[in-house]
């Protein structure tokens, strides 16, 4: 079968162009290789590609003149809203291959059971394809260095496992190398992985095989024995991504946001968070230009804030400092913080730190990070995974009260 894709912009046909290749419920899909972006491409297409289905981004500025094209011509199409991943439950609902089930005969009377089987049948292929691919791909970065993007990462890494969902936490490779030594991982897999190592020499990787598991969490991290990456590209990105295969990947760039190969992937992810401080010197820096020279604290802003399809990005406000006003903290910053992390003594985080602990669970600090954190958490995963299976009364009764405010 032939297709068309119309999406918002190359990066987002690359990466859609994979998803369609690597998707074994698909017949075998023919992409075109060009992306359709206006109504004169649409038509070439049309007249000269003969498709069997054309998949059009409502972001693009003539998809509804596109729309109508299609439908005046009688033509079969997938209108994507939001995410372009949203096309992939949509062309597998309508031309996917499912495999066929031994007959079962019921008497007439039990033919409610029959859609009741149906429906538990659907959920679980829904299920797997949920862990086929990243289905949610979180940015957690800092404005400038020792911000704190690796607490906020690993905490919330430690959150989502806590709902029983598959995550991964990712070190990009390009970062300075911390957590192999946090966590301790030479004395406990000797023989670890680096799985972007792995990607880099040979350009494949065993994926699942290559990640240090504890907390219930998939840890991807720098290997500080080997001699540091100098370069990882957008692809060698994107082929890290569809190796891990977490329902989610949460990546800690630290203050990487300028490079261009991080830029491009930044367009393909669910969630991004900037962690800043309550600092309004450091901030600074990111709203005035001096003569000649402009900070790389307002580069990155200018940059997410200048592109549309990364204005979704959220700002955490990290180190709680009990005695500053908040509301003088927020006004200093481009947007309202999603939330402020918890207040934590550095103190602790040095105890934590010796004894090889994610912050979640070093004493009683989970009360404050689901308090703290349930709004990020609202935004990455489904509202049934929000609440927390609990056994007894604890904190978790509070965190639900604050959700749903």
């Amino acid at each position: 079968m032939k297709v068309v894709l119309s999406v918002r912009s190359n990066v987002a046909f690359n990466y859609l162009d994979k998803l369609i290749e690597k998707e074994d419920s698909l017949p075998d899909f023919e992409v075109r290789s060009q992306n359709a972006m206006n109504v004169r491409d649409l038509e070439d297409a049309i007249e000269f590609y003969n498709a069997d289905v054309y998949v059009i981004d409502m972001n693009l500025g003539d998809s509804q003149n596109m729309i109508d094209i299609l439908s005046q011509a009688d033509l079969p199409y997938i209108a994507v809203r939001e995410d372009i991943k949203n096309a992939m439950p949509l062309l597998i609902e309508k031309y996917g291959v499912v495999e066929e089930k031994a007959d079962i005969h019921y008497e007439h009377e039990e033919r409610e059971k029959i859609v009741i089987q149906e429906k538990i049948i659907e959920k679980e292929i829904i299920r797997t394809k949920y862990k086929a691919i990243p289905s949610k791909v979180v940015i957690v970065g800092s404005l400038y260095r020792g911000a704190g993007s690796t607490l906020l990462a690993a905490n919330l890494a430690r959150m989502v496992a806590k709902r029983g969902v598959d995550v991964s936490y990712v070190e990009h490779p390009l970062i300075k190398p911390y957590m192999f030594d946090y966590l301790q991982i030479i004395e406990e897999a000797p023989n670890y992985v680096d799985v972007s190592m792995s990607i880099k020499v040979d350009g494949v990787s065993r994926a699942k095989s290559d990640s240090f598991q504890r907390d219930g969490i998939n840890w991807h991290v720098i290997d500080s024995r080997k001699p540091l990456l100098t370069s990882f590209s957008y692809e060698e990105l994107l082929v890290l991504s569809h190796s891990i295969q977490s329902s989610v990947m949460i990546i800690d760039i630290s203050d990487r946001w300028l490079d261009p190969e991080i830029q491009k992937y930044l367009f393909l992810a669910d969630s991004i968070l900037l962690c800043v401080e309550p600092d309004p010197i450091k901030y600074d820096r990111s709203i005035y230009t001096t003569t000649g020279y402009i900070a790389k604290e307002k580069q990155i802003m200018d940059f997410l804030t200048s592109n549309l399809e990364l204005s979704h990005f959220d700002m955490v406000l990290m180190k709680n400092v009990k005695g500053i006003d908040a509301k003088t903290v927020r006004g200093m910053l481009h947007k309202k913080p999603i939330t402020t992390f918890p207040y934590i003594p550095y103190q602790d985080i040095q105890k934590a730190l010796f004894k090889s602990k994610v912050m979640y669970d070093f004493e009683n600090y989970s009360a404050d990070f689901e308090e703290n954190l349930i709004t990020v958490i609202a935004k990455v995963l489904p509202k049934e995974y929000i609440e927390l299976e609990h056994e007894g009364d604890n904190i978790f009764t509070k965190v639900i009260n604050v959700f749903k405010k």
